[in-house]
């Protein structure tokens, strides 16, 4: 075989072994690609590579959206014009039914400072069926009046305040300036936020002009029925009612900061004396005369 005929042979050899490498590494490459774009898919899907949004904190309530809520101040300003009547809503345990309750005293207060008679309407939980007494007229005054629907219902939850909403709220819900929540005591361990929160709700629904207050009640003695339990769940729903931009009312802490609060209590060791609900008017009145 001649020289020239051996060398072309093996330049052929040497040709298709580099088409083979070539092909090879095509075929590397090919892998190499897939195998990170299936890695990049799985990354992605599994949620590890995309910055998401945080989930929201959890709450002993409702996970509901926190928008600016109405606050006193703006609603007592209306009470500056002499020509209309103010109109208040308390639901509530019996801390606001029995003898020198902070809602008689609050009211006697509002009366004097802006001038007003008050249109008092007390909650009968007795009555069958139960119904608001007869309005009375608690004190005098040259302007509007304040119109008070006390549905302070004796010995009663939430519950009872939400079987009942549409009595105890008989006028027009919109006209509504100011709503005081005023429950826990008749409330066992570790249930006034789940059972407050869907009449919160309800209230910011229906009473859309209206500030609301959530009132955190006064420290129970250690013979109260629900004294265990009682403290975290007062500070449980102040904290949430905070969180959720609900102006507050404690108090709570005024009667354990007090010292011997026992001395401020009755003899069951829940309502408190007409002196504790001196105190207890004392923040209501704290938070109805900020001016910020």
């Amino acid at each position: 075989m001649s020289r020239g005929k051996k060398r072309s042979r093996q330049n052929r050899r040497a040709s298709r072994g580099a088409s083979w490498v070539q092909l090879g590494a095509i075929a590397v490459a090919f892998i190499v690609a897939t195998a990170l774009a299936w890695t990049a898919f799985n990354v992605s899907a599994a949620g590890v590579a995309e910055p998401r949004e945080p989930g929201p904190i959890p709450t002993f309530g409702s996970a509901n959206t926190i928008t600016p809520k109405r606050q006193p101040v703006e609603v007592m300003a209306r009470l500056e014009d002499p020509t209309k009547p103010f109109t208040i809503s308390v639901l509530g345990d019996s801390t606001g039914a029995v003898a020198d309750n902070w809602v008689l005293q609050t009211a006697a207060w509002l009366s004097e400072t802006y001038d007003r008679p008050v249109e008092f309407h007390q909650w009968a939980v007795e009555s069958a069926p139960p119904t608001y007494l007869p309005e009375w007229d608690t004190s005098d005054g040259a302007n509007a009046p304040i119109v008070v629907w006390n549905g302070s219902a004796s010995g009663m939850p939430v519950s009872y305040t939400m079987d009942n909403y549409d009595a105890l709220v008989q006028v027009d819900p919109a006209g509504v300036d100011l709503v005081f929540v005023n429950h826990g005591h008749n409330q066992s361990a570790g249930t006034l936020v789940r059972d407050a929160t869907p009449l919160v709700d309800k209230i910011l629904t229906t009473m859309p002009n209206a500030a609301l207050v959530v009132i955190g009640q006064n420290a129970e003695g250690p013979d109260a029925p629900n004294y265990i339990g009682h403290e975290a769940n007062v500070t449980s729903w102040l904290a949430e009612a905070k969180r959720r931009e609900i102006a507050t009312v404690d108090v709570h802490s005024p009667f354990v900061e007090y010292g011997p609060y026992t001395e401020l209590l009755d003899e069951v060791g829940v309502h408190p004396t007409a002196d504790g609900f001196t105190i207890w008017t004392s923040q209501v009145v704290a938070l109805l005369s900020a001016t910020e």
